[in-house]
């Protein structure tokens, strides 16, 4: 029976549990070297898995979460994209929740690189994952927000990673959350990817960005009722940090998690 390990992993935790099965990571916060939740607590319940409290969410193991607004369609939250594959229990819960990706037709909204700097070759590899996922490169489009777009065209649309203020910022620009919103309540699937998935919360307050154009309303689209913060498994004391200075609902995305968002499972 492997052993689950409560909050945010160490670097030496997550390496265990990638290449070996007795260890599985889970739970709420780190508080010093104590894997538990100190607000609530954890368990496992008649199934042996784990317990999840509604203020914090850090696991491969959640694949759905709360708050959806009233639709039939899917949100997934992801901090690299499909970097996820490795999880074969994402893929049959992707494909149980969103349908099978081949064919399906990819607007892939990448504005919120335009805000970054430097080396973008991430971007060509992450594109090479949704390949590797199964969506096809002739069915993918290239879109900037603001170009003109007939959104009926496509069936999912994935929300690059980049500057979350940047991406957030074009958004409200462009009335754009109106699309992505019709998207959901057409049945369709959003996914994002690190600000493409932070945008999608609350609040990008939690971000870790550079604030280039000096934003003060911090507002997300709040189709997920939590803060994101993606790569946690990079900036665990900037997790912890807000940790401590909110009690709003947090989800904690590793480079390796994905989580599915449906609202036939959970409303707000």
């Amino acid at each position: 029976m492997p052993r689950i390990q409560y909050g945010l992993p160490t670097p030496e935790a997550l390496e265990e549990a990638e290449h070996s099965d007795d260890i599985i990571l889970g739970g709420c916060i780190v508080r010093e070297d104590t894997y538990h939740c100190t607000k609530c607590g954890l368990g496992l319940d008649e199934n042996m898995r784990v317990v999840w409290p509604d203020h914090y969410i850090a696991s491969s193991d959640i694949i759905s979460a709360p708050g959806v607004q009233d639709n039939d369609g899917v949100i997934v939250l992801t901090s690299c994209g499909f970097d996820v594959v490795r999880e074969e229990k994402f893929y049959a819960a992707y494909y149980m929740a969103a349908g099978d990706p081949r064919g399906k037709r990819v607007l892939y909204v990448t504005t919120a690189a335009d805000g970054e700097d430097g080396d973008k070759s991430w971007m060509d590899e992450e594109e090479v994952r949704m390949y590797t996922f199964g969506f096809r490169p002739e069915s993918i489009t290239e879109y900037k927000i603001g170009d003109k777009l007939n959104a009926d065209d496509f069936d999912v649309m994935y929300l690059m990673g980049g500057n979350s203020y940047y991406l957030l910022d074009m958004i409200r620009k462009h009335n754009f959350d109106k699309v992505i919103r019709k998207f959901l309540e057409d049945g369709k699937v959003v996914i994002g990817s690190s600000a493409g998935s932070q945008v999608l919360g609350t609040s990008v307050k939690v971000s870790a960005d550079e604030n280039k154009i000096g934003m003060t309303d911090f507002e997300a689209l709040g189709l997920v009722d939590a803060l994101i913060i993606p790569h946690t498994n990079r900036k665990q004391e900037f997790v912890r940090e807000w940790r401590e200075k909110t009690d709003e609902r947090i989800i904690a995305l590793t480079d390796y998690t994905g989580i599915i968002v449906t609202n036939k499972d959970y409303r707000k």
